[in-house]
């Protein structure tokens, strides 16, 4: 796992009222999907309730729901929230949308 994995997951999901198990359990996710997929592609793992996100400290990031992990040739190099919905940038559009969530 990357330096820059854990800072976005310190940064973007450890700042909202998660608990330790949810924490790992992202952790967990991302390895097991770098052991699966390959390629570039963007893989949304999981859909935040509007409870939890309303409470982040940045007000710009009280809609983003989502929480997406980009990988480039198989390996996971960032993590980001995206309000759902919300069309993705022209840069990112070489990246295949997948839908693999924690449940």
């Amino acid at each position: 796992m990357t330096q820059h994995i854990k800072e976005m997951i310190r940064e973007r999901v450890m700042v909202l009222p998660v608990t330790k198990d949810y924490i790992q359990s992202i952790y967990k996710h991302i390895l097991k999907i770098k052991n699966v997929y390959s390629g570039d592609m963007r893989i949304m793992i999981d859909r935040l309730d509007d409870s939890i996100i309303r409470q982040d400290p940045l007000r710009h990031r009280r809609q983003k729901n989502e929480l997406w992990v980009v990988l480039n040739n198989g390996i996971p190099v960032t993590l980001y929230r995206r309000k759902e919905g919300q069309p993705f940038r022209q840069h990112l559009n070489r990246y295949h949308n997948l839908e693999y969530r924690l449940n």
